[in-house]
């Protein structure tokens, strides 16, 4: 397996992290931070705030585009038969880039597709919270390292995670994980490791 220089990693997932939020402008459905999903006013003390929209409830401007993404996706795989799934791969990071929005799967296999066409030497993992429901993708991890202990992953893996808006060092998010893997439902911390892609 050949792994890239600490700074080699780091740049690749910037480029490919600013290219996603870039082509995701709407961003996420189903948070509740932002903007693109908030209705209404709240008044306090007489200074209108905007309201946010129950978490996860699509109905915001942010939720409604995802949800048109993902009938989109299911019509086009269904339509054109697609059954490989790195071409479902390339199919989704397409249609979330035309979309403009995506929640985390989406974003991460746009992050995930840019990787690859970019040609990147290093390993490339879609991972996800062992008992939760997020994704993201981790780049340049030594897959002989536990991948349940991101504080002892190599010093050059980089994390990639567009919907938390993170770009770190994978041992660098393991302390803010430690502290934060509730938040998105995992009882226990773990990371699963869903697929994995090495340039040959």
């Amino acid at each position: 397996m050949k792994l890239l220089s600490k700074e080699r990693a780091l740049d690749i997932g910037r480029g490919a992290y600013d290219h996603v939020v870039a082509r995701t402008p709407l961003g996420a459905g189903n948070d509740a931070t932002n903007p693109h999903n908030w209705h209404g006013t709240t008044y306090i003390g007489g200074v209108g705030i905007p309201t946010p929209s129950f978490f996860g409830d699509g109905t915001g401007v942010a939720g409604i585009c995802v949800a048109q993404l993902r009938k989109d996706y299911e019509a086009k795989v269904e339509a054109d038969g697609v059954t490989e799934e790195i071409d479902r791969l390339f199919l989704l990071a397409e249609l979330t880039g035309q979309a403009g929005c995506g929640n985390c799967a989406e974003v991460t296999a746009a992050v995930i597709v840019w990787l690859m066409k970019h040609r990147v030497e290093g390993p490339i993992e879609k991972m996800s919270y062992a008992d939760g429901d997020h994704t993201f993708c981790v780049l340049n991890r030594d897959w002989n390292t536990p991948v349940n202990e991101p504080a002892h992953w190599n010093e050059a893996a980089v994390y990639i995670d567009v919907w938390r808006r993170d770009l770190s060092l994978g041992r660098d998010m393991a302390l803010r994980n430690r502290r934060n893997f509730g938040r998105f439902g995992a009882p226990a911390y773990g990371f699963t490791v869903n697929q994995r892609w090495e340039r040959g």
